[in-house]
């Protein structure tokens, strides 16, 4: 099933996430798959790296105890979509990731627990997220039923 969908404002590709937070980038004219990114956050072993650093497995917030569901992909969007476009994505655990080359197969830029006190598989929306071109900010919320 598809958690979210994002069509890109300039080119042909959609963008679509699983439940499984698996990322697949489409060329919708062709019907044909690009590439596809894991998104998800049980990937990683420890999320504090060596000594506690926070360096740990690229993109990745370990899984613990109090977070033994995989997050889902709640929100995508485009940063610089006119040229060398970059893919943010918000997880249902309150993770926000930066992604290059994304029609590539991605790397990760940046990562960060933009909401934390959100854990996977809580009801609701999860975290919804916005990126404002203009003045280079995103802005994150919780969409959750409490």
């Amino acid at each position: 099933m598809t958690s979210s969908l994002l069509f890109h404002p300039y080119e042909t590709v959609l963008v679509a996430a699983d439940e499984r937070n698996i990322v697949n980038f489409w060329n919708y004219e062709a019907g044909s798959k690009i590439a596809s990114l894991d998104n998800s956050n049980m990937h990683a072993t420890n999320a504090n790296g060596p000594g506690g650093s926070g360096a740990g497995a690229p993109g990745a917030f370990a899984a613990s105890a109090s977070h033994a569901r995989p997050s889902r992909t709640t929100a995508m969007a485009w940063i610089n979509p006119d040229h060398n476009s970059l893919l943010a994505t918000a997880t249902d655990d309150g993770v926000a990731r930066v992604w290059r080359a994304p029609c590539s197969g991605g790397t990760l830029a940046a990562a960060w627990k933009a909401m934390p006190n959100m854990a996977a598989g809580a009801p609701g929306a999860g975290m919804v997220m916005e990126w404002q071109q203009a003045c280079c900010v995103v802005v994150c919320c919780c969409c959750c039923c409490c």
